[in-house]
């Protein structure tokens, strides 16, 4: 969306309509757009490699993956200890409170 002209009071306080011009601001942005694509279109126009990993690469990307795996038990483990703390943590909170009252009563 296109906003109107700024106003700028300088040091004397007189008003300078500095005009944000829409002419300006496309020409400035169809610049940019040309600079960045004329860098990256030798990259885009260089096509796929023909290189084949064979099984070099399959065996990183398993080795990635059983790495990912085995951090995922204890997580999981750790995860669900701590949902087990919240939800029964309170019951033992108030068995402990109940026990104290008890004694105090005695």
């Amino acid at each position: 969306m296109w906003h109107n002209p700024c106003t700028v009071i300088d040091k004397d306080n007189k008003d300078h309509n500095r005009a944000i011009n829409r002419e300006d601001a496309m020409r400035t942005l169809i610049g940019t757009l040309i600079a960045t694509l004329a860098c990256a279109m030798p990259a885009l126009a260089a096509g796929q490699l023909k290189e084949e990993g064979g099984i070099m690469i399959v065996l990183f990307l398993g080795f990635g993956a059983l790495i990912l795996v085995s951090q995922l038990f204890p997580g999981v483990a750790l995860f669900t200890v701590m949902l087990k703390e919240i939800f029964t943590g309170s019951r033992k909170k108030a068995a402990v409170a109940d026990a104290d009252e008890t004694a105090n009563n005695l």
